[in-house]
Order: C-alpha cells, then structure tokens, then sequence
C-alpha cells in the first residue's frame, strides 16, 4: 500500500521528460556512417547549355579550289628555276599530279606572281592573292 505524505504535496520541477515520463539523458556522440544505399533513379534531363565557340577552319577537302600559296608549298620535287624572261624569271613547280610554271616579276610586284599550266605563261592558274 502507498505511503500518504500527510495529505500534503510538494511540486517538484521536473526536466526532460518525454511522452513515457521517463527522463532523458544527454545527448551521446554521433554513431559511425552508416551503409551506402541503393543508386536513385536519374533525374530529369537537364536545359541545354549555351552554344560554344566557332573550332579552328579545317583543312582543305578534295575538290576544293587551290590558292597561289598552296601552290607555292606543296610540291613534290624542288622547284628548278628555268631562267630570266620578259619583266621576270619562269620557275618549274612539279607536283604528284602535274607540273606548273611560275612567273616572279622583277621588280616584285606581287600581283603580277602567278603560276601558269603552260610554259608560254599563257594558261593562268592562280595569282598571289586570288584564284583564277
């Protein structure tokens, strides 16, 4: 049977309790990682982003025009020089293809550079600065 305390009460303050009026101690150190779970599901496709910048120019494909330089650069035997001619000198150009001439005014202007398909400089080709 329970003791009476002579019908007299005291309110004593009592701290932390929870919903099982047990008390609650203070709170411990944080437990060690737990396991990795599962992978989600992928999310939805993001917006696209914004246009990058214009590459480097290609080089040039089949079929495409040569320029003067081109010429100049890619032969395949050195160029022999075949003497002076009227306001300049004739040079030969070979090439996997073909064979060129090239006309080299004297005094230089370079305009008046050009490669021909014909030794008489007749059949132009190309000029320094254009495309025939």
């Amino acid at each position: 049977m329970a003791k009476s305390c002579g019908g007299q009460f005291s309110t004593v303050p009592v701290a932390n309790l929870n919903a099982d009026s047990a008390l609650i101690g203070p709170e411990g150190p944080i437990g060690p990682e737990g396991p990795i779970g599962p992978e989600g599901p992928i999310g939805p496709e993001g917006p696209i982003g914004p246009e990058g910048p214009i590459g480097p120019e290609g080089p040039i494909g089949p079929g495409a025009p040569l320029t003067w330089i081109d010429y100049v650069i890619n032969w395949s035997s050195e160029p022999i020089n075949l003497g002076t001619v009227t306001g300049g000198e004739k040079f030969e150009y070979t090439y996997l293809n073909g064979t060129l001439y090239r006309f080299v005014p004297s005094p230089y202007v370079p305009t008046q550079d050009a490669f021909y398909k014909d030794t008489n400089l007749t059949d132009l080709v190309a000029t320094r600065g254009g495309i025939i």
